[in-house]
């Protein structure tokens, strides 16, 4: 099939919304845990609980006839599925590339598997399963205009699974891939043709590429039975069939569904957690490890009678206070050093200056690097007057991307005699294998 990505999709989306629909017996534990998203002037979830256990085409029809003129676009997705679009894009702005005449986008299924659980592990279905089939399989889900939704035709055929097809029952619609070819037709003569067309030129691993559906539906050796318990009543009639494997069965589903290792949901929710989390920080996400902890430190001298070698220690302690936790005598060029113990790349150093008094003795200061201990480089020479902070968020940063290769680092007051007294030092980095 000739690909049709790349003319511009001239329709850009206002919002996301969800419309989830529950029909537990009781609504009150999952009201509970999307209770933050219900809230505001513009919610971010329409909260719906229709109290017909496994009546799931019901569901569709109920939104079809009360929510579906609320939106632009729409999908039908189980609380089990997660559109991964591999490049990190929005959604909005992936279907921008396609197309200005499509009607749906079918995004084809890859199952996820347990990754060898036993039970549930409790945390992330993202971050909990990295492992899944090697291939698309022919089922999808259709995310589709809302305009083109086959709402006349679902009513009069309302068994029909309009959440993984939309075209073969109202035919005038203009369907294409998540690789951008057209695919009208998709589910005639289903799976065999579908298989057909996965088959050729690789598209079954080409698709996992660009854009799928990730199907967490097996989480555990227990899911198997947890399927069955959960219900069988009206369109769950079906889940019988997880009951029913042989341990064979079930070995050879685990087989398939954990076939290779993908962490690209992984990574990228993990990423999108630790981005929005340090957002809230006072403190710049690192890029690298921290690599001072619990390294040998000196310094030039102490005023304190514990000795300059204890003194020292402090400031890798990681527990910062605003106030001076080493403190050298007044002297010419007192200095505070770290032995990483083997030779890295530093890439970042932070220094927390103490915040009673006397910040304005690290106006002016070195840092200096050495392979040996004895022969020394400065790569940093900071002269400012202006005074910088600590544990209020605004500690003195430096960092390289290149970094320096250094097994010691050093840090230097300059200028007249004066006092060394800091907070905290953390150096970040990498081990240095060349």
């Amino acid at each position: 099939m000739e690909s049709q990505r790349r003319p511009q999709y001239q329709e850009v989306f206002r919002t996301l919304h969800v419309y989830l629909y529950c029909n537990d017996d009781d609504p009150s534990e999952l009201y509970q845990a999307v209770l933050p998203f219900l809230n505001g002037n513009e919610p971010f979830v329409t909260f719906v609980h229709y109290p017909f256990p496994g009546l799931q085409f019901q569901m569709y029809f109920h939104f079809a006839r009360n929510y579906i003129h609320e939106t632009e676009w729409m999908m039908f997705l189980d609380i089990d599925e997660f559109l991964f679009i591999r490049s990190g894009e929005g959604l909005d702005r992936f279907i921008q590339d396609f197309p200005s005449d499509m009607d749906a986008l079918y995004f084809n299924w890859c199952s996820f598997g347990s990754n060898g659980h036993k039970t549930r592990p409790i945390g992330s279905v993202l971050l909990n399963y990295t492992k899944r089939e090697e291939t698309a399989t022919p089922f999808t889900k259709v995310f589709v205009k809302s305009n083109k939704f086959p709402y006349k035709e679902f009513f009069e055929n309302n068994s029909h699974p309009v959440h993984h097809d939309c075209d073969s029952i109202k035919r005038d619609l203009i369907c294409y891939n998540a690789l951008g070819e057209r695919v009208s037709g998709y589910y005639d003569n289903f799976p065999w043709s579908a298989w057909t067309l996965l088959n050729e030129d690789n598209r079954k691993v080409r698709m996992l590429d660009v854009a799928f559906i990730a199907h967490f539906n097996i989480k555990s050796d227990e899911d198997f039975d947890l399927r069955v318990k959960r219900g069988l009543h009206g369109d769950f009639a079906a889940e019988k069939m997880w009951g029913d494997k042989s341990e064979g069965e079930k070995a050879d589903f685990h087989l398939l569904t954990n076939a290779v290792e993908d962490y690209g949901l992984h990574d990228y929710w993990h990423e999108y957690l630790s981005e929005r989390a340090w957002k809230t920080s006072p403190f710049p996400a690192p890029k690298w490890p921290l690599i001072s902890t619990h390294c040998q430190t000196s310094q030039s001298s102490s005023a304190h009678p514990w000795g300059a070698d204890a003194d020292s220690q402090n400031l890798v302690n990681r527990r910062p206070n605003g106030r001076s936790q080493a403190h050298t005598e007044k002297e010419e060029q007192p200095w505070w050093q770290i032995d990483l113990g083997s030779v890295n790349c530093i890439q970042e150093i932070r220094i927390f200056n103490r915040l009673d008094v006397a910040l304005e003795r690290m106006c002016h200061f070195s840092l200096f690097s050495s392979l040996d201990g004895e022969n020394w480089n400065e790569f940093y020479h900071h002269n400012s007057p202006e005074i910088f902070g600590g544990i209020d968020g605004t500690p003195f940063i430096w960092f390289s991307d290149a970094g320096v290769k250094a097994r010691f680092m050093r840090v230097v007051v300059n200028g007249e005699p004066d006092y060394l007294n800091l907070d905290q030092v953390e150096v970040y980095g990498l081990p240095d294998f060349s």
